[in-house]
């Protein structure tokens, strides 16, 4: 009996390590700025920063989705800086920044938090579509 209550305090404090620290933060908006869903092309002069906000929770999901399903990368990546920035806003008034490289034709997607030097997280195929009509259909808007 005593070995069986030493393996459960041994699992019970391996999960709490394991744990995420609880739910995660509610997110009040998210915010893309970038310079459009195209490769730069020495054709462009000059390629101007949109912005789209996105506050509707529906609109929310599909990014959080497509963040979780991503995929830790920790390999070599292009130097090709970020074309998007996407800043997470939650009801406690804290952010976060992520760098988003999105080119939906070439089915690349990936990110990065700001300021991290550690793993990139790519971005399934279904999901760097759903991220790209989502901001195609609110630059319309």
């Amino acid at each position: 009996m005593k070995k069986l209550s030493i393996i459960m305090l041994i699992a019970i404090i391996i999960l709490a390590a394991c744990s995420t620290g609880g739910e995660p933060k509610d997110i009040k908006k998210v915010t893309i700025t970038g310079n459009g869903l195209s490769l730069f092309s020495e054709t462009n002069e000059h390629i101007e920063d949109r912005e789209i906000v996105l506050e509707h929770q529906e609109d929310i999901k599909v990014i959080v989705k497509a963040l979780k399903k991503s995929s830790s990368y920790s390999g070599a990546t292009t130097a090709d800086g970020e074309n998007f920035k996407m800043s997470i806003s939650y009801k406690d008034d804290s952010s976060d920044t992520i760098l988003l490289w999105l080119y939906p034709k070439d089915h690349i997607g990936r990110f990065q938090k700001e300021n991290y030097t550690g793993s990139v997280y790519l971005l399934n195929e279904e999901d760097i579509q759903s991220i790209a009509k989502l901001m195609n259909v609110k630059e319309v808007q």
